[in-house]
């Protein structure tokens, strides 16, 4: 319905409320209309989406280096694998086999490498009797039983130390501990029937060599008291040497 009335002559057409909300204006009737349309910020969850692919398949590519989780070439197990491109060939892992320790392997070469910029790096063990081991395939190097490098430094100026005085009777610490032969149980756990020389802490074992956790010895304390004991011997030989002469002029003296 629409009301009608005369104004200054003029006819005035007014609709109603309701006509006014149910009218419609085709597009092309529309003036001033934008030219394209900018939504404001705004979020989708993935379910409200529709035409979603399930799957996502990535169009054709290649990487240069990629990695992988799964059990592709350990069953059983999972892992983490490095390869020299995707789908290519796996360089390393790093892997569990479902019991408390972590395997780090590399496939590519014969080294793996831990480096550090700056600072120093770190291997520690939170465990109260925690050790570190290291050792080939046959079981024969063992960092907690045996070390091989080409040169052992121990720190031994003056300005890491402190309260430095002049040691002697490097012969009596040699003389009392005693030195015994034995078998390591994790080599002959691992069939290996090797015999080794050393001290046994609970044995004899003076403290001026035992190592600070009590676990082991010094070696560096161990040489360098070998060394003293050894500087004590040469000179109680030049001493009865020269007591020997001094017997043998006084006895060709004695027989003149």
């Amino acid at each position: 319905m629409v009301y009608k009335f005369r104004y200054r002559g003029n006819d005035i057409f007014v609709p109603t409320t309701q006509e006014l909300n149910n009218h419609i204006h085709s597009w092309n009737a529309i003036t001033n209309k934008p030219s394209s349309f900018t939504p404001s910020s705004h979020s989708h969850s993935f379910n409200s989406l529709t035409e979603n692919l399930a799957p996502y398949n990535p169009s054709n590519h290649s990487h240069n280096y990629a990695t992988w989780l799964g059990a592709q070439y350990a069953s059983g197990t999972e892992w983490l694998g490095f390869y020299n491109k995707y789908g290519g060939t796996r360089k390393g892992w790093i892997w569990h086999n479902g019991k408390p320790s972590l395997y780090i392997t590399n496939e590519a070469d014969n080294n793996i490498y831990m480096e550090t910029s700056t600072g120093e790096l770190r291997l520690y063990s939170t465990a109260a009797d925690g050790c570190f081991n290291f050792r080939t395939s046959l079981s024969t190097f063992w960092f907690a039983q045996a070390v091989s490098v080409p040169s052992l430094i121990n720190r031994s100026k003056e300005l890491y130390k402190s309260n430095i005085v002049e040691y002697k009777n490097a012969w009596n610490i040699v003389k009392n501990s005693k030195i015994y032969e034995y078998n390591l149980k994790d080599e002959l756990d691992n069939d290996i029937d090797q015999k080794h020389y050393g001290f046994i802490i609970e044995r004899e074992t003076l403290k001026e060599i035992i190592a600070g956790n009590g676990e082991g010895v010094d070696i560096y304390s161990i040489s360098s008291l070998n060394w003293l004991a050894t500087q004590e011997l040469i000179q109680e030989l030049e001493n009865q040497k020269k007591e020997i002469e001094e017997l043998k002029h006084m006895v060709y003296e004695f027989e003149k």
